[in-house]
């Protein structure tokens, strides 16, 4: 398929409209917690839930399967409780248990990947669904309306609790220590920003895949940190190559027969992460 095509055709084009609407969404959410992640070192973090996120599809799998009539095409709002919970999890286990966070994030996460095989493969009797959870699916090019519901009011909810906790995501991002003493709690912040990135990769696993929805919050980040300085420019920086890789992502995908977006979108990003990185280095000499 070609590009004219997909803007002639009203059936493609209203296809198109649709992922490329979620895909935004989905891009501006990763793209405001992206930056936090990585400046606080949590990326693994988001890799971390992108994991878990694969365990929770297999269950809202099996829900589905058992309780197709009861719950309709909402399946992805049984992923939302599973991948908080284990976003809280994770905080509370480094915590209590004095464990690196990467530790907590390998027992949480590898736990999720091995229950999710095992329910996809005897439970469901679909291998088939695990590639398409993992890497998502060209045939997911057409969003239902159940996805536009749901991840609008996701996107809704991170989007605002961003904005009125942002004084204090950005002063717990910078110095924790400094943010405690002013008064800020900073354990209940940590836990607030593991469960928007919760509800992030809820947002990005059905369409992108569970497992390529981490490149979409570390990516863009780390690109617009090789461009700008600022925390604020930072985050509209990665909101906006976040944006334009999705959108070229997901063009791919529609150009190129069985081609499943999340691939696309990473290896976009990929890209203008190295032609940025190249860039910076040579205007810095």
């Amino acid at each position: 398929m070609n590009i004219i095509d997909i803007f002639t055709t009203p059936l493609i084009l209203s296809m198109f409209l649709g992922a490329l609407a979620i895909g935004i969404l989905i891009s501006v959410c990763a793209s405001l917690l992206g930056v936090t992640l990585v400046l606080k070192k949590y990326s693994m973090l988001g890799d971390g839930l992108a994991h878990i996120g694969f365990g929770s599809m297999a269950i809202a799998s099996l829900c589905q399967k058992l309780f197709s009539e009861k719950l309709g095409d909402y399946s992805l709002l049984i992923s939302v409780p599973i991948v908080i919970a284990a976003a809280i999890l994770i905080i509370k286990i480094g915590e209590r248990n004095g464990l690196r966070g990467d530790s907590a994030i390998a027992i949480v996460s590898t736990s999720a990947l091995a229950l999710g095989y095992i329910i996809f493969e005897y439970a469901t009797g679909s291998t088939a669904d695990v590639c398409s959870s993992m890497f998502g699916s060209a045939s997911l090019l057409s969003p239902k309306t159940s996805d536009f519901i749901t991840i609008g009011l996701l996107a809704a909810v991170v989007i605002i609790i961003f904005i009125l906790c942002y004084n204090r995501i950005f002063s717990i991002t910078f110095d924790e220590t400094f943010s405690k003493a002013s008064g800020i709690k900073t354990e209940r912040m940590k836990t607030t920003i593991a469960v928007l990135a919760a509800l992030t990769v809820v947002m990005g696993m059905k369409m992108l895949g569970a497992v390529m929805i981490s490149g979409l919050v570390v990516f863009p980040a780390l690109s617009a940190m090789r461009v700008f300085r600022t925390f604020k420019r930072v985050i509209a920086g990665a909101a906006a190559i976040s944006c334009l890789c999705t959108v070229v992502g997901i063009l791919l995908a529609f150009m190129i027969s069985g081609l499943p977006i999340g691939p696309a979108v990473v290896m976009v990003n990929l890209i203008v992460y190295i032609v940025l990185s190249i860039t910076a280095k040579l205007t810095s000499k």
